[in-house]
């Protein structure tokens, strides 16, 4: 399988996404960085930003990693587990950030 590369222009919508941001990278899998947003401002940032998919089960993560004019994905919480995550990202060699929202504790 080959690995699709990013447009130079997506780069710098994640780079300034993970700017405005400030999320920690948790993980990664298959080459996918995978980052912590918590629910609240991050949330509301990245869902504002071009080129990031919100998805909401697994076939909608599938489909987002196949499309060309995603530049990166976020997984709201309760979706579906890291084991659900794991298993999907290891199938695909795209090799986009996927923010995977989660509690904020305060």
């Amino acid at each position: 399988m080959t690995k699709n590369i990013l447009k130079n222009n997506d780069i710098d919508l994640i780079v300034s996404a993970l700017a405005r941001v400030k999320c920690p990278k948790i993980d990664v899998i298959n080459d996918h960085p995978v980052f912590a947003v918590t629910q609240g401002w991050q949330k509301q940032i990245l869902c504002e930003e071009s080129g990031v998919a919100s998805v909401s089960s697994p076939t909608e993560l599938e489909t987002a990693l196949e499309d060309q004019n995603i530049a990166s994905i976020y997984v709201p919480d309760e979706t579906f587990g890291m084991k659900m995550l794991t298993r999907i990202l290891e199938r695909h060699d795209t090799q986009k950030p996927i923010f995977w929202e989660t509690f904020d504790d305060e």
